[in-house]
């Protein structure tokens, strides 16, 4: 099979894409900006606006200040596989496209991973953990996300795009309110998003745990700042034996850029 590599390197993203959670809840605006790995770019935000009574007097005017964020693209992963030429005689012309969409999946999960980590660096909801469950002492699950929507108005976060990443245990829970299991099984027709409480719900296996701790992250996408692109993409002939290979990097980076604008929970399963 003819290798192209622009080609492969679109059909790599292309999954990349549609497998990210983490990646359709951050800022990624930056990523055409990339040119190589190790890039630092340059993230300017502007602070508030003071506004003053007016009394007849001359006016004051603001200085503003971009604070100059950086966004490092220091994070590379790599991925190389061979088929020897008795096997790829044997199978049909999509193993390629196998071969790459399981390597999406696997980069995937680094890029999800490393997203979640990012967790310390938004704003705190409570120096509590929630406890989440059944049981007498327990919150209930959508009662939860009810709190964290609020918590975010609170700290006024713009109502447009909020969302909420949880882990499958707590999905579960939610599934037993019968409001959120409508919603749920609207989605399996539509493919809209659930949401409650106007944030959406997204689960993942990702979500970073401290023991029986569990780090959520809810917010918009203003909070988390990511960029990502494959550096190369290249085919090779190995000099031993009877077999083509491919070999892809893959360079990113994230970064929390405006805390307030997204939530740090710790939950723990209940009863």
């Amino acid at each position: 099979m003819a290798f192209i590599p622009e080609l492969w390197s679109t059909q790599f993203n292309d999954q990349l894409d549609k497998m990210l959670v983490f990646n359709k809840v951050v800022n990624t605006k930056f990523e055409n900006e990339i040119a190589r790995g190790g890039d630092t770019l340059h993230i300017s935000e502007i602070g508030p606006i003071t506004v003053n009574s007016y009394d007849g007097t001359d006016i004051v005017s603001q200085e503003l200040n971009a604070d100059d964020l950086t966004l490092k693209i220091d994070q590379k992963k790599y991925f190389s596989f061979t088929l020897n030429d008795v096997t790829k005689a044997q199978t049909d012309l999509a193993w390629m496209s196998k071969a790459m969409e399981r390597a999406a999946y696997a980069v995937k999960n680094e890029v999800d991973s490393y997203i979640a980590g990012l967790y310390s660096g938004l704003k705190a909801f409570s120096s509590s953990t929630y406890t989440i469950g059944s049981g007498d002492s327990d919150t209930n699950a959508y009662d939860f996300v009810v709190d964290v929507s609020t918590k975010l108005s609170e700290q006024d976060v713009p109502e447009s795009e909020r969302f909420i990443v949880i882990p499958p245990w707590l999905h579960g829970e939610l599934m037993k309110v019968a409001e959120y299991a409508s919603a749920f099984k609207e989605y399996n027709v539509t493919g809209q998003i659930p949401m409650v409480a106007g944030l959406s719900i997204m689960k993942s296996n990702n979500i970073k745990t401290t023991t029986t701790t569990y780090h959520i992250i809810s917010g918009t996408t203003q909070a988390i700042s990511y960029a990502g692109q494959i550096e190369k993409m290249e085919s090779f002939r190995t000099e031993k034996n009877f077999k083509d290979g491919v070999k892809g990097l893959f360079v990113y980076g994230a970064k929390v850029v405006i805390p307030a604008a997204g939530l740090h929970i710790s939950v723990k399963k209940g009863s």
